[in-house]
């Protein structure tokens, strides 16, 4: 619905253009104004998306009228009428954004042909918001699934496991980025927990008020990734990079005094490859590990690696793809894979096999944490003093994940779903998100929106949206409500994003889909805004 103020100092022009409108269903006139001071009252009262006015009146004139309006109302639209053939008048009110200029006196077809270009226009201009509403929503809704913990599965590439379709509606898939690792070292200490959680929050805060482009990864072991996405659409040459990461460098190592700190780079991918970047940033820090001066290092395609030492990366990846699974042979089989790849590459057996185990298992009590299940994540490898103990206690330890991964499965992941279903239906008349959901039943946003999918073959918001729009049609058939009063009963905000929604899922708008069901003639004011 168009709202329109008609202003004339003449009361019989402004009955005819009343007349002229009256056979536009989608024109509703807000009222009526006789001068230029009266036109900016009724204009801030009543904010109209279009007003037709007279540019000569007494007092304040139509040009007047129209700056003050604008400023104050700069989406309103203008359609200027004038008994003046008077280009000066004409070029003062277009400076204003003013498109339609009529003379006087006017026919119906010329006053419809400008109304109906004005008309198209805004409706245009509100489709436009109403997309950028949406958006707003997604990722209002995402807000905490793309921070912090959910950058673990950009960058082992477990992505894969959640609708790929899902991100690319929620993400520009084709923004490009890459990653950066940084590695920590305290001589002749260990780094506790505390002092992790201590410098997560330092340099988080640091670089997110320096480098808003930036996602703080979790501490995997000693690393924290971060993701870093590209100043601009033609990437970045290696030099602007470098700025980036000394930048970078600078507030983590402040943040972390008086820890060592090295820092791995990787390549500049889209986002469905960043976790190429990440593991070349891992290599990267491998390359840099053993020199004492320099404290950043660019992974290097020209630079020779063999292939043998990038398997334990891949191996990896193969192997929690196993165990997440829940098939037992194939996680040993893989986990056999994947201790074969650290031994045909590693100089210091023991060393290298604690290392690679106990990153492996920071990973999978991360997951296991994410899905509910309260996993001590830290396994005491450096008791163990032979390769072969050290791998069947890891051996042991993932049975015992599979056998967990398969129990949850069966039960606790479908009582979850079931509570989850039950939170949806209470609570979808407010302004409802996944990560709502997820705190109410103890899971990450990730996992609850996979399992969600699963269970009920919609996605969260899919199932929202059907819920809201099957009770907008109760209320449209039972009830008088106006579109507003209805918009805000099922848990939106905008009244014309809501008719959008609803006429995408049933091919009408809510006040057609009103006549049709029981022909009631809903108030006048009713469907304003539809």
């Amino acid at each position: 619905m168009i709202n329109v103020l008609i202003v004339d100092d003449e009361q019989i022009e402004r009955e005819g253009l009343k007349l002229f409108l009256k056979d536009r269903p989608n024109i509703h006139i807000v009222g009526e104004a006789s001068n230029g001071r009266q036109a900016i009252e009724k204009a801030l009262e009543t904010q109209p998306d279009l007003m037709m006015m007279d540019i000569k009146m007494p007092g304040v004139d139509g040009v007047q009228a129209v700056k003050e309006i604008k400023q104050q109302l700069p989406e309103t639209e203008f359609i200027m009428v004038s008994a003046f053939d008077t280009f000066e008048y004409a070029r003062e009110v277009m400076r204003y954004g003013v498109k339609e200029y009529l003379l006087k006196p006017t026919t119906k077809e010329d006053v419809l042909t400008a109304l109906d270009r004005i008309v198209g226009e805004i409706e245009q201009a509100r489709e436009e918001k109403n997309d950028q509403y949406e958006l707003q929503q997604r990722l209002e809704q995402i807000s905490s699934f793309v921070q912090t913990e959910s950058i673990l599965y950009l960058l082992m590439d477990h992505i894969q496991d959640y609708e790929w379709m899902e991100w690319n509606e929620w993400l520009r898939t084709e923004q490009e980025g890459y990653a950066v690792v940084f590695s920590f070292h305290q001589q002749g200490k260990e780094i506790r927990k505390t002092e992790k959680q201590q410098w997560h929050a330092r340099i988080k805060k640091e670089i997110g008020l320096q480098l808003p482009k930036s996602t703080v990864g979790p501490f995997i072991g000693h690393h924290l990734p971060i993701l870093m996405l590209t100043e601009n659409e033609n990437g970045m040459t290696k030099q602007e990079r470098e700025q980036v990461v000394i930048q970078l460098l600078h507030k983590v190592k402040q943040a972390v005094q008086p820890a060592k700190v090295k820092t791995g780079v990787g390549g500049i991918y889209r986002l469905h490859s960043f976790s190429t970047s990440y593991r070349e940033a891992l290599l990267a820090l491998d390359i840099i590990y053993d020199h004492k001066q320099a404290s950043y290092y660019f992974y290097d395609k020209n630079v020779k690696i063999r292939a043998d030492e990038q398997l334990p990366i891949e191996r990896e990846n193969k192997l929690i793809e196993a165990i997440k699974s829940g098939d037992g042979e194939k996680a040993l089989q893989a986990f056999d894979h994947y201790v074969q790849a650290i031994l045909r590459c590693s100089k210091h057996p023991l060393h290298d096999m604690r290392k690679h185990l106990q990153q492996l298992f920071i990973i999978l009590g991360r997951l296991l944490n994410e899905m509910g299940l309260h996993w001590e994540t830290a396994q005491d490898f450096a008791r163990f003093s032979t390769v072969h103990q050290v791998t069947e206690h890891g051996k042991s330890e993932i049975l015992h994940i599979v056998r967990t991964l398969q129990e949850w499965r069966t039960t606790d992941a479908q009582s979850l779903m079931l509570l989850a279903r039950d939170y949806v239906h209470d609570h979808f008349r407010e302004p409802l998100t996944l990560d709502d959901l997820a705190k109410h039943i103890g899971l990450s946003p990730y996992y609850v929106s996979k399992l969600f999918k699963e269970r009920f073959d919609l996605t969260f918001s899919e199932y929202v949206t059907q819920l809201r729009v099957e009770h907008a049609k109760q209320l449209l058939s039972l009830t008088q409500k106006s579109l507003k009063e209805i918009t805000y009963e099922i848990g939106y905000k905008d009244p014309n994003y809501f008719s959008r929604v609803f006429k995408k899922l049933t091919g009408k708008s809510p006040s057609d889909y009103r006549k049709s069901i029981n022909g009631l003639g809903p108030r006048e004011d009713t469907l304003n805004g539809e």
